[in-house]
């Protein structure tokens, strides 16, 4: 590993990366890889560090380092005024025993966990899901689950196995009831996670609010606000979350949060549909019910996905939609027009997008 800058020792050079050269800690503007109007930082800025560390350091100073958005993970060096990569860390780079930052240490693996909340969403009712990119995710929960003493495969799928005992380790931090129904929620997982693994893509739903005078929590609120937005018309809540018992013909699926039923007894078909379409776009498994399917007017009904409090019975209505049907007990094909299905999506991939 190449010495602090000055030192004489030649950093593994990288070819697109600039030099400095100021006593004032920034240079001229442009050059490769920044931004012509944004000052290059000088190597006084910081001599050598971890791309991280010198992330904080440029945007203190506000200037810029070539690059090095490119290597962030990696250790830094500079010589006779040039920043270069001296070392690359691919399991991530943190600080060594001192504050120097002249070690390369493996950082903790991460966990996304939007996808391994989707695979305990959909794959204990559909099966394992190879399509579900969440397999390396999972695997480290599972091996974290087996060391802390439960019998589990580490294989990358999360079937009823590892969310029965996903739902062990909730009950063994004391959760009860949907606390601990095998979907990780952000605590369990952050307690699981301690010194194993960290934790990227956070789901978090928020607390129990109102919309329409429906109780649902923030998470299902900000994505029927969106909703109502994408259609700019109003959407009128029939049933929201929380609401165990409540209407037998919805078999407990509203017992949890991110279940809402929508009213459209004043809406055109058209206008049904639209609707349907604009919460699936949000990240809502939604289907248009009608008095065929069972004892109950026109409505909407939809779930949330990715909701870490849903019901058993709302979970596997998500997996049902992830894989085409009409999550009602026949289990039958969406019957929903083709020019109102978009692709699946939940709420944080959507407003990535």
């Amino acid at each position: 590993m190449a010495g602090a800058c000055g030192d004489g020792t030649e950093p593994r050079a990288d070819p697109e990366v600039g030099g400095g050269g100021s006593a004032t800690g920034v240079v001229g503007e442009g050059g490769t890889g920044g931004d012509p109007g944004v000052p290059r930082c000088d190597c006084s800025l910081v001599e050598r560090g971890c791309g991280s560390r010198l992330v904080e350091a440029a945007a203190e100073a506000g200037c810029d380092i070539p690059m090095l958005v490119d290597h962030p993970d990696d250790v830094w060096a500079c010589a006779e005024g040039v920043w270069s990569v001296a070392e690359a860390c691919p399991d991530g780079c943190e600080l060594g025993g001192d504050e120097s930052g002249d070690s390369c240490v493996a950082g903790l693996p991460v966990v996304e966990m939007d996808w391994l909340v989707l695979q305990a969403q959909v794959e204990p009712f559909r099966g394992d899901q190879p399509t579900l990119p969440g397999d390396a995710a999972v695997e480290l929960v599972q091996a974290a689950l087996a060391d802390e003493g439960f019998a589990v495969s580490v294989d990358g799928w999360f079937g009823n196995e590892t969310a029965d005992r996903y739902a062990d380790w909730q009950k063994q931090l004391g959760y009860t009831g949907l606390g601990a129904n095998g979907i990780p929620g952000p605590s369990s997982l952050a307690a699981l996670g301690e010194d194993r693994f960290t934790i990227v893509q956070l789901i978090a739903v928020g607390a129990k609010t109102t919309y329409t005078g429906r109780t649902v929590n923030q998470r299902t609120k900000d994505m029927l606000t969106e909703a109502e937005a994408l259609l700019g018309f109003p959407i009128q809540l029939s049933q929201g979350s929380y609401n165990p018992g409540g209407v037998g013909a919805s078999a407990g699926t509203h017992d949890g949060g991110g279940t809402v039923d929508v009213s459209v007894s004043s809406l055109t078909m058209t206008k049904r549909w639209q609707t349907v379409k604009a919460m699936r776009t949000v990240g809502f498994a939604a289907w248009l019910r009608n008095p065929s399917q069972g004892d109950w007017p026109y409505h909407i009904h939809a779930v949330a996905v990715g909701d870490t409090d849903m019901s058993i019975s709302a979970r596997n209505q998500v997996a049902d939609y992830y894989v085409g049907k009409n999550g009602l007990a026949s289990h039958a094909a969406d019957d929903t027009p083709s020019s109102y299905q978009v692709p699946f999506t939940w709420w944080e991939q959507y407003l990535q997008n």
